[in-house]
């Protein structure tokens, strides 16, 4: 995937969709006219854009040419079968013979995967070469051999509208597997394979030479037409189709790039839960023992007053890595809701830690995911700074929701602290302000020393269901 600047995020939509990907959605489609030059070889036997191997078909083509290929044996063969019983025209075995024979070839070939494999970009063109050759010489060597001379002209007029009728499939299904010049090209190829066969035995001055300069004229035409309509239709598609195969796939870059940035979150999230709990608890507990080794050689009671305090340090540090495992399997937010989850917490904590409890907490507020994740992270944090490090007696936590606002207080009467003088240091706070950043929230922190803290988190209310 191609590098990008996080710092360019927030940058417009089209300028993110840039910094994220590397290129901005059909820039293709503005590239220099020379860059795009057209390889007639490459572009008959090359399969389409979104093809992966070379001999790569579009879905449906081949099933559609098998029925082709037995609708147009088994339909001449019954016409030769009516002119040979109505007008004694022999040569119907023959022609029932040559058409069975090649439709067998045909669908032999087209159905048998080796070779597809074997010939590769070259199988379907051979398939369309042989189809388009084989009415051409049967219908020659039948009215050389088999019609005669006095009726040649009008069974080559037949002869001449039934090829028309069969080139202009083999058109379309040109136009569906290639490029837009090659149906046009294979018309045009078609209506003159045709007229050079009429030409042999229609002859100027005929009886139907006319209605044979207009059958080969409409040929050209509705060959040619047909051909360049289904061009244009099938090179749409497949414009559109590779526009969407690359808005997929730089969807799934942009999906790979968001679940990099929630793991980067997370493991924010969990830096911060290990450095308000296991990081304070270890600490502690190696100052703890540092000063109980200086005191067994001069005071054995006092080692073990501070023994048994780093015991008991170090138990509490196990309950509170316990209680981080717990919010990581399963969120109370999911088996309580907003209101009920951060009771529950503010009254764990102020059981916990022996604080006054006031709570003022509305119900029944529908908010969408993230915005109550944050506010019961925002609320668990301050909870737990208030427990470790507030030193306070008593804690209030107000959480409502006025209007299209939702409201979350928490407040405490403990020491305080400098604000300006903890900015820098305080990894809790950069916490905090990052929770509130990820949903557009406003957070307000209020501290003095003696004074107490006071945290504030206030966000527009975003409907559970709505974007």
């Amino acid at each position: 995937m191609p590098e990008y600047d996080a710092g360019r995020m927030t940058q417009p939509a089209d300028s993110c969709y840039e910094a994220l990907m590397g290129e901005r959605p059909y820039a293709n489609e503005h590239a220099q006219p020379g860059a795009r030059k057209l390889n007639f070889a490459a572009a008959f036997f090359a399969p389409r854009e979104a093809s992966t191997t070379p001999s790569a078909l579009q879905p449906g083509l081949l099933a559609t040419f098998r029925v082709f290929l037995l609708v147009t044996a088994l339909t001449p063969a019954l016409a030769w079968h009516m002119l040979e019983t109505r007008l004694g025209v022999r040569g119907a075995t023959f022609k029932v013979m040559s058409e069975t024979i090649f439709t067998i070839v045909l669908l032999v070939y087209t159905s048998w995967p080796w070779w597809r494999r074997k010939m590769g970009r070259a199988f379907f063109p051979l398939a369309l070469l042989v189809k388009s050759a084989q009415p051409v010489i049967g219908d020659y060597l039948t009215l050389i051999w088999f019609v005669p001379l006095s009726s040649r002209e009008y069974f080559t007029l037949l002869s001449v509208l039934r090829n028309a009728i069969q080139f202009q499939f083999l058109v379309i299904f040109i136009a569906w597997q290639y490029d837009l010049v090659w149906p046009i090209i294979t018309a045009v190829v078609f209506s003159a394979l045709n007229a050079v066969f009429g030409f042999l035995f229609v002859k100027p001055g005929g009886t139907f030479f006319p209605l044979y300069v207009i059958c080969i004229t409409t040929h050209l035409g509705t060959a040619g037409g047909t051909g360049l309509a289904m061009g244009i239709m099938r090179r749409s598609q497949r414009r559109q189709a590779a526009a969407l195969n690359d808005r997929n796939r730089k969807l799934a870059q942009y999906a790979s790039v968001v679940e990099q940035l929630a793991v980067i979150q997370e493991r924010n999230r969990l830096a911060r839960e290990l450095h308000d709990t296991l990081a304070h608890s270890l600490s502690a507990v190696a100052v703890q023992i540092e000063a109980t080794q200086a005191l067994m050689e001069t005071d054995v009671r006092a080692g073990q007053k501070l023994l048994a305090r780093a015991l008991d340090t170090t138990r509490q540090g196990l309950t509170e890595a316990r209680r981080s495992l717990r919010a990581l399997r399963a969120s109370p937010l999911e088996d309580l809701g907003l209101s009920l989850a951060v009771r529950d917490l503010a009254e764990s904590v102020a059981s916990r830690a022996g604080l006054k409890l006031d709570l003022e907490i509305g119900s029944h507020m529908e908010l969408a995911p993230e915005v109550e994740q944050c506010l019961y992270r925002v609320a668990q944090e301050a909870l737990t700074n208030v427990a470790r490090h507030a030193n306070a007696s008593s804690v209030r936590v107000v959480l409502m929701q006025e209007d299209n606002h939702v409201h979350l207080v928490v407040r405490d009467d403990g020491r305080g602290f400098d604000i300006d003088a903890a900015a820098d240091r305080c990894y809790g706070l950069h916490g905090l302000r990052e929770r509130a950043e990820a949903i557009g929230a406003t957070l307000v922190v209020e501290s003095e020393e003696g004074q107490g803290t006071g945290i504030s988190l206030g966000v527009l209310a975003s409907i559970k269901g709505t974007p």
